[in-house]
This record gives structure tokens, sequence and C-alpha cells, in this order.
């Protein structure tokens, strides 16, 4: 194959198409999402959003460490070993998954803030 990394670069990019259809659908055209559990203002602030940053930070991480195992363990035993070419598209993915997680806190905290600003 010319390009290993060409289906986990199309599933990543069609998963974020997904993603983003399904948040244009769920907001109805409004472009806002409703944070505070039963409208009481600033409850999300204080319970689920630092439980949604943990839960993120820790799937990260997975994502990171699973990385640096994939490749680390690639350079043990050389004989046997496949090429880095064949793990491509699945390391592509889960890169992809760094940086969508790392834009979900960013876009979530952003939004957030305000959202309870105004």
């Amino acid at each position: 194959m010319l390009f290993p990394v060409l289906p986990g670069a199309a599933a990543a990019l069609g998963l974020l198409a997904l993603i983003w259809l399904v948040v244009c659908r769920g907001t109805k055209g409004t472009g806002a999402f409703v944070f505070d559990p039963g409208g009481a203002k600033g409850e999300f602030g204080k319970v689920l959003l630092p439980m949604y940053l943990d839960i993120a930070k820790f799937i990260l991480g997975l994502a990171a460490g699973s990385i640096v195992l994939l490749i680390g363990s690639s350079n043990f035993n050389q004989s046997t070993a496949r090429p880095l070419r064949s793990f491509a598209s699945p390391l592509f993915v889960i890169a992809m998954s760094i940086i969508y997680g790392v834009l979900f806190m960013i876009f979530l905290v952003y939004n957030y803030e305000h959202h309870a600003s105004s």
C-alpha cells in the first residue's frame, strides 16, 4: 500500500464528521448546549466539569501510553518484529484521539465559561 496511514486517516476524519453531525442535530441549529442539570446555574461547574476533565485526562494518558508501548515494543526483538508501517494506521487513529481529547477539554471549559457568564 502506498499510504499505509490512509485507513486510519479516513476512520479518524469520518469519526470527526459523524460526531460533528450528531452535535449539530442535537443542538437543533441553536449551537448551544444547556450544561447545568435542571437549570440550576453553576451546578455543572461545581460537580460535573471536574469529573469530565478527569475522565478525559485519564483517557488521554491511556492513548499516549499505548503509543509509547507500541513503538517501544517494536524495537525489542528486531528479528520477528513487524515493521512500523503496519502500525501506521492504528497509530494515526490513536494520535487523532489525543488531539480530539485535548480539543474536547479546551472547548468544554471555554463553552461552559462562555455560557455561564452570559
